[in-house]
């Protein structure tokens, strides 16, 4: 399950798995280079997928008075307003591939990655991990 949580001036993007640990390298390998396939080659199917998806799910997210106070509070917090479903949509309407392959490249790789395990023994460093990031990272560092 992957997540996104927006701050006013940050943001945190990841993914929840739960892998037999005599797999989790060929996870997360796995799930690296799928993340750099889509910074770099991501398709119009798979924006327009992606798009409905986020519909769906902001949709759906509005079930309980706790979640409508919740999403209003993160917009408050992130915005200092609150937006109107009309607006929402609006944004998730710009999103166009160019803008996601921008925000991927960004995210995925200028940015250094964070790996969190919990109850595994067995689990790869993110020393093992880096590979996987550092071969589309440019040159030059961000800052």
């Amino acid at each position: 399950m992957s997540f996104h949580t927006a701050y006013s001036d940050t943001g945190l993007w990841g993914l929840f798995a739960s892998v037999p640990y005599n797999k989790v390298e060929d996870f997360c390998y796995e799930l690296t280079q799928e993340w750099m396939r889509i910074s770099q080659a991501a398709t119009e199917t798979e924006v327009k997928r992606a798009k409905a998806m986020l519909r769906a799910a902001t949709l759906f997210s509005g079930d309980s008075s706790q979640a409508i106070n919740d999403e209003i509070g993160r917009q408050v917090l992130t915005l200092g307003r609150r937006m109107t479903p009309a607006e929402i949509d609006a944004r998730i309407n710009v999103c166009f591939l160019i803008l996601v392959t921008i925000g991927g490249r960004e995210g995925v790789t200028r940015l250094l990655p964070m790996a969190l395990s919990t109850g595994m023994r067995h689990t790869p460093g993110l020393i093992a991990l880096l590979p996987s990031f550092l071969q589309f990272r440019p040159l030059t560092p961000a800052w």
